[in-house]
Protein backbone atom coordinates (compact mmCIF):
# COMPACT_ATOMS: atom_id res chain seq x y z
CA UNK A 1 0.00 0.00 0.00
CA UNK A 2 1.08 3.73 -0.60
CA UNK A 3 0.21 6.15 1.43
CA UNK A 4 -0.67 9.09 -0.91
CA UNK A 5 -2.06 12.20 2.05
CA UNK A 6 -2.04 11.96 5.51
CA UNK A 7 -4.29 13.89 8.11
CA UNK A 8 -1.23 13.96 10.23
CA UNK A 9 0.54 16.36 7.65
CA UNK A 10 -2.88 18.67 7.84
CA UNK A 11 -3.86 17.37 4.46
CA UNK A 12 -7.55 17.33 3.69
CA UNK A 13 -7.97 13.66 2.62
CA UNK A 14 -6.67 9.88 4.48
CA UNK A 15 -6.51 8.06 0.99
CA UNK A 16 -4.60 4.71 0.10
CA UNK A 17 -3.79 3.58 -2.80
CA UNK A 18 -3.05 -0.28 -3.19
CA UNK A 19 -0.17 -0.89 -6.07
CA UNK A 20 -2.51 -3.11 -7.74
CA UNK A 21 -4.84 -0.39 -8.29
CA UNK A 22 -1.91 1.14 -9.51
CA UNK A 23 -0.77 -1.67 -11.71
CA UNK A 24 -4.22 -1.67 -13.07
CA UNK A 25 -4.01 1.58 -14.60
CA UNK A 26 -0.98 1.41 -16.52
CA UNK A 27 -2.94 -1.83 -18.25
CA UNK A 28 -5.60 0.43 -19.17
CA UNK A 29 -3.48 3.01 -20.40
CA UNK A 30 -1.50 0.41 -21.98
CA UNK A 31 -4.80 -1.22 -23.79
CA UNK A 32 -5.82 2.22 -25.17
CA UNK A 33 -2.25 2.83 -26.83
CA UNK A 34 -2.45 -0.45 -28.36
CA UNK A 35 -6.39 0.08 -29.87
CA UNK A 36 -4.77 3.10 -31.62
CA UNK A 37 -1.71 1.40 -32.83
CA UNK A 38 -4.02 -1.07 -34.42
CA UNK A 39 -6.72 0.95 -35.34
CA UNK A 40 -3.63 3.18 -37.12
CA UNK A 41 -2.17 0.57 -38.79
CA UNK A 42 -5.37 -1.92 -39.35
CA UNK A 43 -5.18 -1.16 -43.17
CA UNK A 44 -1.31 -2.95 -42.86
CA UNK A 45 -2.61 -5.67 -40.85
CA UNK A 46 -5.55 -6.58 -42.42
CA UNK A 47 -3.57 -6.95 -45.97
CA UNK A 48 -0.90 -9.32 -44.22
CA UNK A 49 -4.04 -11.14 -42.78
CA UNK A 50 -4.53 -13.85 -45.41
CA UNK A 51 -1.35 -14.14 -46.48
CA UNK A 52 0.77 -17.43 -45.32
CA UNK A 53 3.29 -17.49 -43.40
CA UNK A 54 5.97 -18.55 -45.67
CA UNK A 55 5.31 -16.05 -47.74
CA UNK A 56 5.04 -13.09 -45.98
CA UNK A 57 8.58 -12.55 -46.36
CA UNK A 58 8.42 -12.29 -49.76
CA UNK A 59 5.55 -9.88 -49.68
CA UNK A 60 7.48 -7.36 -47.40
CA UNK A 61 10.34 -7.90 -49.92
CA UNK A 62 8.44 -6.84 -52.72
CA UNK A 63 6.82 -3.49 -50.39
CA UNK A 64 10.88 -2.76 -49.76
CA UNK A 65 11.98 -2.80 -53.33
CA UNK A 66 8.51 -0.50 -54.05
CA UNK A 67 9.29 1.61 -51.66
CA UNK A 68 12.21 4.06 -50.40
CA UNK A 69 13.65 1.15 -48.86
CA UNK A 70 17.59 0.19 -50.20
CA UNK A 71 17.93 -3.55 -51.53
CA UNK A 72 21.28 -4.14 -50.67
CA UNK A 73 21.79 -6.51 -53.85
CA UNK A 74 19.40 -4.86 -56.20
CA UNK A 75 20.90 -1.28 -55.51
CA UNK A 76 24.25 -1.53 -55.08
CA UNK A 77 25.50 -5.21 -56.93
CA UNK A 78 26.60 -3.42 -59.76
CA UNK A 79 29.36 -1.23 -58.08
CA UNK A 80 30.96 -4.68 -56.86
CA UNK A 81 30.74 -6.97 -60.27
CA UNK A 82 34.39 -8.24 -60.74
CA UNK A 83 35.65 -7.55 -56.85
CA UNK A 84 37.12 -10.29 -55.37
CA UNK A 85 36.92 -11.05 -51.70
CA UNK A 86 33.18 -9.68 -50.90
CA UNK A 87 30.02 -10.74 -49.46
CA UNK A 88 26.82 -9.15 -50.40
CA UNK A 89 24.80 -9.55 -47.35
CA UNK A 90 20.48 -10.72 -46.59
CA UNK A 91 18.99 -6.87 -46.73
CA UNK A 92 17.89 -7.96 -43.50
CA UNK A 93 21.43 -7.26 -42.63
CA UNK A 94 21.65 -4.50 -45.37
CA UNK A 95 25.78 -4.58 -45.87
CA UNK A 96 28.61 -5.11 -47.72
CA UNK A 97 31.86 -7.24 -46.03
CA UNK A 98 34.98 -6.63 -47.36
CA UNK A 99 37.51 -10.42 -46.65
CA UNK A 100 40.82 -11.18 -47.93
CA UNK A 101 40.78 -12.05 -51.51
CA UNK A 102 43.45 -14.41 -51.52
CA UNK A 103 43.23 -16.79 -49.11
CA UNK A 104 45.84 -16.05 -46.13
CA UNK A 105 46.78 -12.28 -47.78
CA UNK A 106 45.82 -9.43 -45.05
CA UNK A 107 44.32 -6.28 -46.24
CA UNK A 108 46.28 -4.29 -43.41
CA UNK A 109 49.62 -4.61 -42.07
CA UNK A 110 49.74 -6.87 -38.63
CA UNK A 111 48.47 -5.17 -35.96
CA UNK A 112 48.56 -1.31 -38.10
CA UNK A 113 45.50 0.57 -39.52
CA UNK A 114 48.22 0.63 -42.78
CA UNK A 115 45.95 -1.09 -45.92
CA UNK A 116 48.02 -3.37 -47.81
CA UNK A 117 47.13 -3.80 -51.56
CA UNK A 118 44.53 -6.96 -51.12
CA UNK A 119 41.97 -4.10 -49.74
CA UNK A 120 43.95 -0.91 -51.09
CA UNK A 121 42.82 -1.93 -54.89
CA UNK A 122 39.34 -3.14 -54.37
CA UNK A 123 38.26 0.24 -52.52
CA UNK A 124 39.88 2.05 -55.16
CA UNK A 125 37.98 0.02 -57.27
CA UNK A 126 34.61 0.90 -55.86
CA UNK A 127 35.48 4.10 -54.01
CA UNK A 128 33.62 6.53 -56.53
CA UNK A 129 31.23 3.99 -57.38
CA UNK A 130 29.72 3.55 -54.05
CA UNK A 131 29.39 6.84 -53.05
CA UNK A 132 27.94 7.86 -56.92
CA UNK A 133 25.39 5.41 -56.37
CA UNK A 134 24.40 5.96 -52.78
CA UNK A 135 23.76 10.00 -53.98
CA UNK A 136 22.02 8.86 -56.78
CA UNK A 137 19.87 6.88 -54.84
CA UNK A 138 18.98 9.05 -52.71
CA UNK A 139 18.21 11.80 -55.30
CA UNK A 140 15.55 9.20 -56.66
CA UNK A 141 14.20 8.67 -53.24
CA UNK A 142 15.45 6.10 -51.27
CA UNK A 143 15.47 7.34 -47.74
CA UNK A 144 19.59 6.78 -46.82
CA UNK A 145 20.29 8.07 -43.54
CA UNK A 146 23.93 6.84 -42.86
CA UNK A 147 26.44 4.71 -44.45
CA UNK A 148 28.71 2.99 -42.28
CA UNK A 149 32.08 1.87 -42.74
CA UNK A 150 32.39 -0.42 -39.86
CA UNK A 151 35.54 -2.19 -38.73
CA UNK A 152 36.04 -5.92 -36.71
CA UNK A 153 38.84 -8.13 -35.68
CA UNK A 154 38.99 -11.39 -35.13
CA UNK A 155 39.13 -12.91 -30.69
CA UNK A 156 43.18 -12.99 -30.43
CA UNK A 157 44.48 -9.54 -28.28
CA UNK A 158 42.47 -8.15 -25.36
CA UNK A 159 38.93 -6.49 -26.55
CA UNK A 160 40.25 -2.83 -25.69
CA UNK A 161 43.53 -3.21 -27.81
CA UNK A 162 41.08 -4.44 -31.12
CA UNK A 163 38.50 -1.89 -30.62
CA UNK A 164 41.16 0.59 -30.92
CA UNK A 165 42.59 -1.20 -34.11
CA UNK A 166 38.98 -1.89 -35.29
CA UNK A 167 38.22 1.69 -35.45
CA UNK A 168 41.74 2.86 -37.32
CA UNK A 169 41.27 0.28 -39.67
CA UNK A 170 37.58 1.47 -40.08
CA UNK A 171 38.73 5.02 -40.51
CA UNK A 172 41.36 4.53 -42.24
CA UNK A 173 39.30 2.91 -45.34
CA UNK A 174 36.76 6.20 -44.92
CA UNK A 175 39.74 8.71 -45.60
CA UNK A 176 41.11 6.44 -48.56
CA UNK A 177 37.79 7.01 -50.24
CA UNK A 178 37.50 10.66 -49.16
CA UNK A 179 41.20 11.67 -50.36
CA UNK A 180 42.23 8.95 -53.14
CA UNK A 181 39.35 7.81 -54.83
CA UNK A 182 38.78 10.56 -56.99
CA UNK A 183 35.75 12.45 -55.80
CA UNK A 184 34.15 15.35 -56.56
CA UNK A 185 32.94 18.22 -54.40
CA UNK A 186 29.43 16.95 -54.25
CA UNK A 187 30.74 13.19 -53.51
CA UNK A 188 32.99 14.71 -50.98
CA UNK A 189 30.09 16.54 -49.41
CA UNK A 190 27.84 13.53 -49.35
CA UNK A 191 31.01 11.83 -47.40
CA UNK A 192 31.29 13.84 -45.20
CA UNK A 193 27.54 14.23 -44.26
CA UNK A 194 26.13 10.92 -44.39
CA UNK A 195 29.23 8.74 -44.17
CA UNK A 196 31.17 7.24 -40.50
CA UNK A 197 33.84 5.00 -39.62
CA UNK A 198 33.18 2.97 -36.60
CA UNK A 199 35.07 0.33 -35.29
CA UNK A 200 33.46 -3.13 -32.99
CA UNK A 201 36.28 -5.22 -32.03
CA UNK A 202 35.37 -8.55 -32.16
CA UNK A 203 31.72 -7.66 -31.11
CA UNK A 204 30.24 -9.53 -34.26
CA UNK A 205 32.99 -11.99 -34.82
CA UNK A 206 31.83 -14.62 -37.99
CA UNK A 207 30.98 -18.23 -37.38
CA UNK A 208 31.35 -21.01 -39.51
CA UNK A 209 28.19 -23.72 -39.90
CA UNK A 210 29.67 -25.32 -36.49
CA UNK A 211 29.68 -22.37 -34.41
CA UNK A 212 32.92 -22.02 -34.34
CA UNK A 213 34.85 -18.69 -35.50
CA UNK A 214 35.77 -17.89 -38.77
CA UNK A 215 39.07 -15.91 -38.18
CA UNK A 216 39.55 -15.10 -41.15
CA UNK A 217 36.47 -13.84 -42.24
CA UNK A 218 36.21 -11.98 -38.66
CA UNK A 219 39.08 -9.97 -39.67
CA UNK A 220 36.79 -7.18 -42.16
CA UNK A 221 36.04 -4.16 -43.47
CA UNK A 222 31.99 -3.77 -43.66
CA UNK A 223 30.24 -0.95 -45.59
CA UNK A 224 26.74 -1.06 -43.79
CA UNK A 225 23.40 0.92 -44.85
CA UNK A 226 21.42 2.27 -42.54
CA UNK A 227 17.71 3.21 -43.94
CA UNK A 228 14.26 3.71 -43.06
Amino acid sequence: MKHIFSKEKGEDHDFWMSYTDLMSGFLVIFIIATVVYYMDNKEYIDAFKDIPKNERKERVEKIKASGNMVNINKDFSDVFVGVDGIEIMPDSVGSIRFYPSNGADQMFKINKDSMLPNLETRINKIGKKFVRQAIDLKKAGKNILEIRIEGHTDTDGTFLHNMSLSSDRAYAVYEHIYNKCGLNEEERSFVKNYMISVGYSYAKTVKDEFGKENKDKSRRIEFKIITK
